[in-house]
């Protein structure tokens, strides 16, 4: 966002083609940062899109079992988490 408007948003599937598909939304982070002009230091604030009525117990930790599966399995599509690993 900048000054209260959303300037670039994209859901994983556009790259993929793969309906609905579950995984690290690695192109859509590069994406919205290249369209953006901004690096991840750049940012202060992430949003991630839930639909309404949703289970937050269950759905929050669903979402950080994907991130722990795709730093297990695929580590090497996730760049930013690398670099900021790295930096710790």
């Amino acid at each position: 966002m900048k000054n209260g408007n959303i300037i670039a948003a994209v859901h994983e599937e556009r790259f993929t083609r793969i309906k609905a598909h579950k995984v690290w939304p690695q192109q859509s982070i590069d994406y919205v940062l290249h369209f953006a002009g901004k690096t991840l230091k750049d940012i202060d604030t992430i949003a991630y899109g839930w639909k309404a009525g949703f289970n937050e117990d269950y759905c929050l930790n669903l979402y950080v079992e994907r991130i722990i599966n795709e730093c297990v399995n695929n580590s090497h599509n996730i760049d930013i988490l690398k670099t900021e690993l790295q930096m710790s």
